[in-house]
């Protein structure tokens, strides 16, 4: 736990030597203490502390893709993929869409949630995916650009990376 004098139970009847511990904010002391069973009588160890690093690193997004790659204008729908990686896990990631001369981005959790691609984000790699609603989109309009972004378990987000889609009459 965060306090010395509040330490929960995390684990009971550990056999293997190791124990690993996940979710932990950044720049926190953490304390833990082992308590030992001997012949039925309880030994506990002293209470030690670490201080998580404070881990500033963003996820990478690369390879993002629109499939197809060039629309046609009045089409409902098309698919974009990408890839983000983090040394933590890739808890969230999301993606926008912008017109020739806009340059609103939303804030970082503001734009529309991918998902990914195993059905459960959280891995230090996961492919990442969406069905973009397409069909507003005309060739007039376009070409539009989208953009993915993704979020670590230490709520570092990406920069954006970037895809333009034409659209054909």
């Amino acid at each position: 736990g965060t306090s010395r004098e509040a330490l929960s139970t995390l684990v009971t009847g550990l056999v293997p030597d190791e124990y690993q511990i996940t979710g932990l904010a950044p720049s926190t002391t953490y304390y833990w203490q082992i308590i030992g069973n001997y012949q039925g009588t309880l030994i506990p160890s002293n209470i030690f502390g670490i201080v998580t690093g404070n881990d500033t690193a963003a996820p990478v997004v690369t390879g993002a893709v629109v499939a197809p790659t060039t629309l046609t204008q009045g089409m409902a729908s098309a698919t974009l993929t990408a890839l983000a990686t983090d040394a933590t896990a890739v808890t969230g990631a999301e993606y926008y869409v912008t017109s020739p001369g806009s340059t609103a981005t939303p804030t970082p959790g503001a734009g529309i949630p991918m998902t990914a691609a195993d059905g459960a984000l959280g891995g230090t790699s996961e492919l990442l995916t969406a069905t973009v609603n397409t069909l507003a989109w005309t060739v007039s309009g376009g070409p539009y650009t989208v953009s993915v972004r993704a979020l670590d378990s230490l709520g570092n987000w990406s920069a954006p990376v970037s895809v333009t889609v034409p659209v054909a009459p």
